[in-house]
């Protein structure tokens, strides 16, 4: 099984209120960007309206954090993966990038740059497997 096609729908024209009453602390923050390969963004079709805004607000949002010296980190699932790394997302998914490795790359308008980290995504949580949780 595959992801199925997806739905677009409208994004929020605005933010909402902030429902916390702290402030945000740079030296104590990073922005992860988690899922935004083509691979994921392709079941909402070509051209799609909703990847187009969310790509252009998140690197509204990542441009905010490198003004506020705060680092961003990416996840990316690896193009090449055995089945016992996939494990249950076999199962649940199918064989995910093996099949399309032309779309590992983060969508355009986002790709990472040179100061920012890379995370190979082995499951839905960007901790498991990685240095996240060290590097925070």
């Amino acid at each position: 099984m595959a992801i199925p096609t997806l739905n677009n729908y409208a994004m929020p024209k605005q933010w909402k209120a902030n429902k916390v009453n702290w402030t945000l602390e740079p030296k104590r923050a990073a922005l992860l960007i988690h899922d935004m390969q083509e691979y994921f963004t392709a079941f909402y079709g070509e051209n799609s309206p909703l990847i187009a805004t969310l790509t252009e607000r998140l690197a509204a949002v990542r441009k905010q954090c490198k003004a506020l010296g705060i680092p961003v980190y990416y996840t990316a699932q690896p193009k090449d993966q055995s089945p016992d790394d996939r494990a249950l997302l076999n199962d649940m998914w199918g064989p995910g990038l093996n099949t399309r490795p032309e779309l590992q790359q983060v969508v355009a308008g986002l790709r990472p740059e040179s100061d920012d980290s890379v995370l190979v995504k082995w499951r839905y949580s960007a901790f498991q497997r990685s240095e996240l949780e060290q590097v925070l």
